[in-house]
């Protein structure tokens, strides 16, 4: 499979259950490595991109997000800064997660437990938090990075 992706585009991957799609998001964004190829990103192989670098570069929200322990919602937003937050403040982490709830639509579920939501609501935050993982690398002025989306509205009602 040779596939292009463009920034600022949007690109859907539609086809029957069990055709590889979940499998082929999952190499594009370096989950997964292939058997035979390469998968490139800025024509660099995402193989050997260290994974912070990786982390300000794709961001990727999974068909399942396991959400472990008792976190409250913004916490779990915040942790998506990871990697690419090394240096930023974390008042700062903390806005940029807050103005990402809102865009979702959970602002006012900030101080919830995740385990407390319903799925819907935790899918939103589940996107949240990988927006964050972007978001924080364009406030460090990088170039925009891949939103990589693998089932995301499968949960709304």
């Amino acid at each position: 499979v040779t596939l292009s992706f463009g920034r600022g585009l949007v690109t859907a991957i539609i086809g029957p259950n069990g055709a590889g799609k979940s499998s082929l998001l999952r190499l594009a964004s370096g989950l997964s490595r292939p058997t035979g190829g390469d998968v490139l990103l800025d024509g660099q192989p995402v193989a050997a991109m260290s994974p912070r670098h990786l982390a300000t570069r794709r961001a990727m929200l999974t068909q399942e997000n396991e959400t472990a322990g008792q976190f409250l919602v913004r916490q779990m937003v915040v942790m998506g800064a990871g990697m690419s937050a090394r240096g930023m403040a974390i008042d700062r982490q903390v806005a940029l997660a807050d103005m990402l709830l809102q865009q979702v639509g959970l602002a006012q579920l900030a101080g919830r437990q995740m385990m407390t939501l319903s799925g819907g609501e935790r899918q939103r935050a589940n996107l949240a938090r990988v927006l964050m993982q972007l978001e924080v690398a364009r406030a460090k002025d990088l170039p925009a990075g891949f939103l990589l989306l693998d089932e995301p509205i499968s949960a709304q009602d």
